[in-house]
């Protein structure tokens, strides 16, 4: 059934015409605006994806994004999955998780985190990045969570057609095109099983996630470890004289958040 709606020609339609929206050339856009009707016939009849890329770099903040954009016809078929897909899962996902989501974004991230330093028990703060994050996704990890939550094998088939074309076309087995429409939706699917963990099983009181990013915030270093014995000679002898330092050094992150 999710297989059916996703190829559904309404939906591969709203798809062309909502990725012709994302286009900065206006070029581009009116190409595929003229051209969404014969290219929808295309995957209608063959819903493969092509596996064709084109690469380029990104600056984003203080890091360079190594992005492969897919092409349109392939741009049309990831962007029907994500249209059918992410209502269905996304009542699921960690509520703190701020990137991809309509009506969130990074000034809202920024506010619940400046929000949740002012209670009390917020003490100390970490920053965590998942290095190569989406160059190293198992095809395997998004297929466990598709199980826990599908049935449909067609559409299962064809999410793992979306994921391959781009490690066949690097020659990897390994990793999701950042530049599919798809690949941040399902990096925040499986994040959230990490999320509700740090959560629910090592206790972490505040934990905000954005892409591969994440700030974990506690009343202590020892709750901001899975276990008090990871917590080294060293830094057990020192730990009573940073917290020492606490009030201040919670009032300048504060100061900045603001």
């Amino acid at each position: 059934y999710i297989y059916e709606l996703i190829l559904d020609r309404k939906n591969l339609m709203a798809s062309a015409l909502g990725l012709a929206k994302t286009k900065e050339s206006k070029d581009v856009r009116e190409y595929i605006r003229k051209n969404a009707d014969s290219i929808v016939d295309e995957i209608i009849e063959d819903p493969h994806p092509d596996g064709k890329y084109k690469r380029f770099l990104r600056k984003e903040g203080d890091k360079v994004r190594e992005i492969f954009e897919p092409s349109l016809k392939d741009q049309i078929i990831g962007n029907a999955i994500r249209n059918v897909i992410i209502p269905l899962i996304r009542p699921r996902e960690y509520f703190h998780s701020y990137a991809a989501m309509k009506g969130k974004g990074p000034l809202m991230a920024r506010n619940a985190v400046a929000r949740c330093i002012r209670k009390k028990w917020a003490r100390w703060f970490r920053k965590y990045d998942i290095v190569g994050c989406f160059k190293n996704f198992p095809l395997n990890l998004i297929l466990n969570v598709y199980d826990h939550l599908f049935k449909d094998r067609k559409a299962r088939d064809l999410i793992i057609e979306d994921i391959k074309a781009y490690q066949d076309f690097l020659g990897v087995d390994k990793g999701i095109a950042l530049g599919q429409g798809t690949s941040q939706e399902w990096s925040n699917l499986v994040l959230t099983f990490a999320c509700y963990y740090a959560k629910q099983v090592i206790g972490i009181k505040g934990l905000f996630e954005y892409m591969d990013d994440f700030v974990i915030i506690g009343s202590s270093k020892r709750e901001l470890k899975k276990k008090g014995d990871d917590i080294t000679p060293k830094e057990k002898k020192t730990l009573s004289e940073e917290e020492k330092e606490y009030k201040s050094k919670r009032k300048q992150v504060q100061e900045k958040l603001m």
